[in-house]
């Protein structure tokens, strides 16, 4: 797994396999399902999920 810090929260990366299971998918759309924005990237190398999660904090200081 990789993880970035974006301007507006973090963004974090997981390459995939090419065959997952039925519980390695569940596993997966678990994981991202609390993700502000999410997707999937395929290229020649294999495939790769990110996921950003914004920091809600930051663009509204006057909520905290």
């Amino acid at each position: 797994m990789r993880s970035e810090e974006d301007p507006i929260g973090v963004r974090l990366e997981v390459d995939l396999p090419r065959e997952l299971s039925e519980t390695a998918r569940r596993a997966v759309l678990v994981a991202i399902a609390d993700a502000d924005s999410y997707g999937h990237r395929r290229t020649g190398e294999g495939d790769c999920l990110w996921a950003l999660v914004i920091n809600k904090a930051e663009q509204n200081p006057g909520d905290r």
